[in-house]
């Protein structure tokens, strides 16, 4: 109520009617029918079952040598990785509460629930643009770094740390330090009056103004997110580039070719498998940021950051909805692996389609 009436210039009556309707809607709940009670002792009951099982097939078997090295592992990952996925699922399709563990299953509810929320829409939305507007920028960067890093220059092993350092830093105290930056009388702002270029007057993460939903605090948070990661994938290109044979460029010298002509029938060639990795792996990470919004924005202003992790975070753990936060998890889920699968699909197609 407060960031509609202050920032948007509604009404404080309206703000409220409009905050009471919403709040009605979550309290407006139907009675419904096949409750289950006790499910996480069930699911327990029958991962012991399932673990004994596995335990007397391993001991008929004989060879426990190898099975004994891998047990503190295999029950790690029963515990803390199996059994949340599979607990997970279930809510999914279910009503859950927090509170008792009860559950009632309702099929695909939470799943059309998700599917038709608008507030979900606008989530992936913002998780789209910070997809497309991070990860071709910081594939770039990072790849000019590297070709640049691997000549022979001075201090090579300096600019290699550098580049890397903030990539050791955590995620958390970045965006602490950009918050401050961003800040009404922070170095952004500062620059800019040098320059005499026009800014906002409050922090860069409070604008409200927005275009197709695409807002300064959003392009804000990309920007760090670019600088605080291209230092890893300018690594894993430098590693590439350390393989391709010098004997290739010596004979492209001798032919007369241009550097660009180097780049584009050697470099980018031989680079081929690592952009695939740097592309899949930053949009696989871009799918799913959730730090930098926590620290920096917390969804706002007015909803404008809001993106698709810190939806279901806010779904789950504020409005305690498990059932749908879990349904539109997965959701996500989905399009993170299609989309990790087009790229795939589209790099491998031109790689053959040039051979």
């Amino acid at each position: 109520m407060i960031e509609q009436t202050i920032m948007k210039g509604t009404s404080p009556g309206l703000a409220v009617k409009l905050a009471a309707a919403k709040i009605d809607k979550v309290l407006e709940s139907a009675n419904e029918t096949g409750a289950v009670t006790g499910m996480p002792q069930m699911l327990t009951a029958v991962f012991a079952i399932f673990a004994a099982v596995l335990f007397l097939f391993i001991v008929i078997r004989g060879n426990l040598k190898p099975f004994l090295y891998l047990g503190p592992w295999f029950l790690i990952f029963l515990a803390f990785g199996l059994y949340p996925l599979v607990y997970s699922v279930i809510i999914s399709f279910s009503k859950y509460d927090i509170l008792t563990s009860r559950l009632t299953f309702i099929g695909l509810k939470n799943y059309m629930a998700a599917l038709g929320d608008k507030n979900f829409h606008r989530a992936l939305w913002h998780t789209l643009i910070f997809c497309i507007g991070t990860v071709p920028f910081t594939a770039c960067i990072s790849l000019f770094c590297a070709i640049l890093i691997n000549r022979k220059i001075p201090f090579k092993r300096f600019y290699e740390a550098g580049l890397f350092l903030p990539v050791t830093t955590s995620v958390v105290v970045i965006a602490t330090i950009f918050t401050y930056l961003y800040s009404p009388k922070g170095l952004a702002n500062r620059a800019l009056d040098y320059f005499g270029i026009m800014h906002p007057q409050s922090s860069w993460l409070n604008s409200p103004r927005a275009w197709l939903d695409i807002s300064l605090p959003l392009l804000s948070i990309m920007v760090m997110n670019i600088w605080a990661s291209f230092g890893y994938y300018t690594v894993l290109f430098l590693a590439g580039l350390q393989t391709i044979p010098d004997n290739l460029y010596e004979a492209a010298s001798l032919d007369s070719a241009t550097e660009w002509q180097k780049f584009r029938f050697i470099t980018f060639p031989h680079l081929k498998p690592i952009f695939l990795l740097v592309i899949v792996m930053n949009t696989i990470y871009a799918l799913q940021v959730f730090p930098e919004i926590f620290t920096m924005t917390m969804g706002g202003p007015l909803g404008l950051t809001t993106t698709a992790v810190y939806y279901i975070y806010e779904l789950g753990f504020h409005s305690f909805d498990m059932g749908m936060a879990s349904s539109a998890a997965y959701i996500l889920f989905t399009i993170i692996m299609v989309f990790s699968l087009l790229q795939m699909r589209l790099i491998s197609s031109d790689e053959e389609w040039k051979e």
